[in-house]
């Protein structure tokens, strides 16, 4: 019974994950209107390594591989590029 739990437990907090993630994209596309409307390029090389080190950098304060925080700021940042 244990072991259920602790998958419902899993279930929700990947319903949580992906709601989050989706918000982001959401707020993504928004920025890339905003862009599109002022004449700037979706790509903000700076901006994403900043964000990037910040990733990085709280993900290593919660005990997070540094490799697995890298692989999903990468794939998250590749679709929010995608969405702009």
């Amino acid at each position: 019974i244990e072991l259920n739990w602790l998958r419902a437990e899993i279930d929700e907090i990947d319903d949580a994950l992906w709601a989050t993630i989706a918000a982001r994209m959401d707020v993504s596309r928004r920025i890339g209107e905003w862009k599109k409307a002022h004449g700037v390029a979706p790509l903000q090389p700076e901006r994403a390594k900043v964000i990037g080190e910040r990733l990085k950098a709280k993900g290593e304060k919660l005990g997070l591989d540094n490799d697995f925080v890298e692989q999903v700021w990468n794939c998250i940042h590749e679709q929010s590029l995608k969405q702009q």
